[in-house]
């Protein structure tokens, strides 16, 4: 599970559920996606809110939606 935490509240205020094991490493984007190219622009297109992408052991990436707390996107095989 990955929290998404506020200090002024000191409270997680957002949960990410879905990897079946550890995560090992998130990265955060805090502007929307805008299609210039290829990579993960490409294949999302324009997304209008923040994203969080988090890789873990079950050899998963994640795509979250920050916004709605959702996965959005499920790249399997990495290692």
């Amino acid at each position: 599970m990955i929290y998404l935490w506020s200090p002024k509240q000191n409270e997680a205020v957002k949960a990410f559920k879905g990897h079946e094991s550890s995560v090992n490493n998130i990265k955060w984007n805090n502007h929307p996606f805008q299609s210039h190219g290829g990579g993960a622009q490409s294949i999302l297109g324009a997304y209008p809110t923040p994203i969080i992408a988090s890789a873990g052991r079950d050899q998963t990436i994640r795509l979250w939606d920050v916004e709605y707390g959702k996965c959005i996107m499920t790249l399997k095989g990495h290692e």
